[in-house]
C-alpha cells in the first residue's frame, strides 16, 4: 500500500539457505539415492526458489500472480489487497484484457504496484466428485502463469496460494500440486528464471509448505530419501507434473502421436464439464440436482460451444485498450488546457487569498535551502529588497507550482512585515545566470508575473505617501538585473494583465551589476554577481 517500502526479490532468502546442517551421511548416500528419487537434489533450482511469508503487493518483481475470478475484477484475501494496491488503473487493464477462464493466465501491467506486471489466473472451486478436473485446473493455473511469464521475459515471479479458502480446495493437497508443478516447470525452463517466490499470507499455509516443499525441492540426501518414501503412493504426473489418468490415456492414445496435443488436450472433456459444474455451483449455492441430467446438459453445452476467432478477439481487446488510452490522453490534454487558461487569467480573476492559504499549508524547507528567493537587505532608502535568483532555479527537478507558492508566501510575508516607517519593499530579479538549461517555460513566467502583479496590487499598510507611481502599492520597484531580450519581450506581452495594479510602471531594468551601487550596494548576493563592479 501507499507508504510501504517495496521488497526487492533478491533480498529474500533462497530455499537452499534454510537447509539442514551438512553431515557425512549425505555424501555417502547421495550417489545411490539420486537414481531412484523422483525429485533429486538440484542445487541450481533450490537457489532460484524462495519461500516467504508477507504481503504479495510489496514485492518488487517482474510479475506477481493474482488469483481472481473470470472477470478479473474481484479477488479476496491477500489478492484483494494486491488489486487495491495496484490502484484504479488496473480496472482499465482488466477490462481491456477481457475474461480469463479457469486454469488460464492473462497478463496486465502492474500499474501502481512495485511489480511490473500482474499474471491473472482463475483458481478452481473444489468439488469432491470432480476431483480430477479440479486437480488439472489447479495444475494449469500454476503452469499457465509460469508459461506466460516465460513468454514475456519475466525473470522474477511471485505467487501466493492460488487456491483461496473461498474455493474450498484442501490446503495440503493443493500445496503438493503447486510445488510439483513449479518443480517440473523449473526443470524444463529454470535457466529462464532468476527467482520464483512462493508467498504465504498465513501461518497455516507456511506450515504446510515447510512440510511439503522439501519433498519436491530436497536440499539434503535425508530430505531426498523422505521424498522417495512419502511420494511413493502419489500420482506425480507427467514430465510437467500434470496428473495422468491411465484410462483416458489408453482411450485417446491412438488418436494422435503429438506430445503437445497429448499434453494440453488429454483431459479437455472433463475440464469443460468441471468448468460448467463450477459455474452452476456458484449460481445455485449447492442446491441438489439430478447428477446425470446435469452432466448431460454440460456435455451438450460443451459440444455446442462456439469460440470466437482468437485473433479477432485479441485485436478487439487491443483496440479497446488503445481507445481507452486515447480517451485518457484527451482528458489529460483538456485538464492541461484548463490549467494554462487559469494560469494566464487576469489578476482580478485570480484568488490571491486562496493561493496564499494554500501556500501557508506547505512545508517549504527544501525551497529555503535552495536560496533562490529571500530578503537580501535594504536599499539606499532603507527599504527592504527581496532577491530572486532566477539562475538557481532547477527547472527540471522542482515542482514549479510549489515554486510559485513559495515565492508568493515570501513576498506576502515581507509585505505583512511592513511598518509605517518602512511602508514598501522592492524586488531584485537577477536574470544574470539564466541559461537554456534552467530557463522556465513561457507559461510559467506568465504565472510568475501574475504573482508579482498580485503583490503589487496589494495596498500598503501605511497611510504615508509613497515614492512611485503605484500609489498605495506595497511594491516600490521591480528591478531586473541583466534582462535578456526574451525576458523583456515576455514581460511586455504580459502587460495586459500585469498593469492592473501599476506593476509594469514599477519595472526598472539594470543592464549590469555596476548599477546596483546607486540602488542597493550592500545586498547579500552571490560574489560573482559583483565581479563586474
Amino acid at each position: 500500500m501507499a507508504g510501504e517500502t517495496p521488497i526487492a526479490w533478491d533480498s529474500l532468502a533462497v530455499w537452499d539457505s534454510a537447509a539442514a546442517p551438512f553431515s557425512s551421511a549425505d555424501v555417502d548416500d547421495s550417489l545411490s539415492a539420486a537414481d531412484d528419487a523422483p525429485f533429486p537434489i538440484r542445487a541450481p533450482l533450490n537457489a532460484k526458489l524462495s519461500l516467504w511469508r508477507g504481503p504479495l503487493y510489496r514485492l518488487h518483481v517482474d510479475g506477481v500472480v493474482n488469483s481472481t475470478c473470470e472477470s478479473m475484477r474481484e479477488s479476496d484475501g491477500d489478492f484483494g489487497k494486491l488489486l487495491k494496491a495496484a490502484g484504479p488503473e488496473i480496472a482499465v487493464e482488466c477490462d481491456a484484457a477481457g475474461a480469463c477462464r479457469t486454469g488460464d493466465a492473462v497478463l496486465t501491467r502492474g500499474c501502481k504496484l512495485p511489480a511490473k506486471f500482474i499474471l491473472h489466473t482463475v483458481g478452481p472451486r473444489y468439488l469432491p466428485k470432480y476431483n480430477n478436473a479440479a486437480e488439472h485446473a489447479l495444475h494449469s493455473c500454476y503452469r499457465s502463469a509460469l508459461a506466460v511469464a516465460r513468454e514475456n521475459g519475466l525473470r522474477s515471479v511471485a505467487t501466493g496460494c492460488i487456491y483461496t479458502p473461498r474455493k474450498g480446495y484442501p490446503r495440503e493437497e493443493a500445496a503438493h500440486i503447486a510445488a510439483r508443478t513449479v518443480r517440473r516447470y523449473m526443470e524444463h525452463y529454470g535457466d529462464e528464471f532468476d527467482r520464483v517466490i512462493l508467498c504465504m499470507d498465513s501461518v497455516q499455509d507456511m506450515s504446510v509448505y515447510d512440510r511439503v516443499l522439501p519433498l519436491y525441492f530436497p536440499r539434503t540426501v535425508k530430505e531426498q530419501q523422505e521424498s522417495l518414501l512419502l511420494l511413493a503412493t502419489r500420482d506425480l504426473g507427467d514430465s510437467f507434473g500434470e496428473p495422468i489418468i491411465a484410462e483416458r490415456k489408453i482411450r485417446i492414445g491412438n488418436l494422435t502421436s503429438s506430445p503437445f496435443v497429448d499434453e494440453h488436450h488429454s483431459n479437455q472433456h472433463d475440464f469443460e464439464r468441471y468448468d460448467k459444474e463450477n459455474q452452476n455451483c456458484a449460481l445455485s449455492n449447492n442446491v441438489a440436482t439430478d447428477p446425470e441430467a446435469e452432466e448431460a446438459e454440460s456435455d451438450i453445452q460443451a459440444f455446442r460451444a462456439m469460440l470466437v476467432d482468437p485473433d479477432a478477439e485479441r485485436l478487439g481487446r487491443l483496440q479497446k485498450m488503445q481507445e481507452e488510452r486515447q480517451r485518457r490522453a484527451a482528458e489529460a490534454a483538456i485538464e492541461e488546457q484548463k490549467r494554462l487558461e487559469k494560469a494566464t487569467a487576469s489578476t482580478a480573476e485570480w484568488d490571491y487569498v486562496a493561493a496564499l492559504q494554500l501556500a501557508k499549508k506547505e512545508d517549504f524547507s527544501d525551497m529555503k535551502d535552495l536560496g533562490f528567493c529571500y530578503c537580501g537587505g535594504v536599499d539606499l532608502a532603507g527599504l527592504p529588497v527581496v532577491v530572486y535568483l532566477a539562475g538557481k532555479l532547477r527547472v527540471d527537478e522542482l515542482d514549479m507550482e510549489r515554486v510559485l507558492l513559495f515565492i508568493l508566501l515570501t513576498l506576502d510575508t515581507q509585505r505583512a512585515a511592513l511598518t509605517a516607517t518602512s511602508s514598501q519593499f522592492s524586488v531584485l530579479y537577477v536574470n544574470s545566470d539564466v541559461t537554456n538549461d534552467n530557463q522556465p517555460s513561457a507559461a510559467w513566467l506568465k504565472q510568475l508575473f501574475r504573482v508579482f502583479a498580485a503583490v503589487a496590487a496589494r495596498r500598503t499598510p501605511s497611510d504615508r505617501p509613497v515614492h512611485n507611481k503605484g500609489t498605495g502599492s506595497a511594491l516600490r520597484y521591480f528591478y531586473v538585473l541583466e534582462p535578456s531580450f526574451g525576458f523583456k519581450f515576455q514581460l511586455l506581452l504580459s502587460k495586459g494583465y500585469c498593469d492592473g495594479g501599476g506593476f509594469y510602471n514599477q519595472v526598472v531594468y539594470l543592464q549590469n551589476s555596476e548599477m546596483l551601487n546607486s540602488i542597493a550596494p550592500t545586498l547579500q548576493l552571490p560574489p560573482h554577481i559583483y565581479s563586474y563592479v
